[in-house]
């Protein structure tokens, strides 16, 4: 018997949970909590009532897993703001 097997055996394969972005982005990751595929991309969107500050017509961000566990991650988080109407 292996506990530890188990626990780390998907490492080879997906990665167990996306990058988080700065609270002070306001974007909230779109994902079920499952494991990902490698080069599955994440999608990050601004919380409810917010559009992108730099661009308002924006709907996502995305971050990649890639093999080796690692995110290709956006070059820089963008920051979310109030919606005026």
């Amino acid at each position: 018997m292996c506990p530890p097997c188990h626990k780390t055996s998907y490492l080879g394969t997906k990665c167990p949970s996306p990058p988080v972005p700065p609270n002070s982005t306001n974007l909230e990751v779109v994902w079920d909590g499952s494991l990902i595929d490698f080069d599955s991309p994440i999608e990050y969107r601004c919380k409810r009532g917010m559009k992108f500050k730099a661009n308002f017509g924006g709907t996502k961000q995305v971050a990649t897993c890639r093999k080796g566990n690692l995110w290709e991650k956006p070059p820089s988080w963008l920051d979310c703001v109030e919606s005026m109407g």
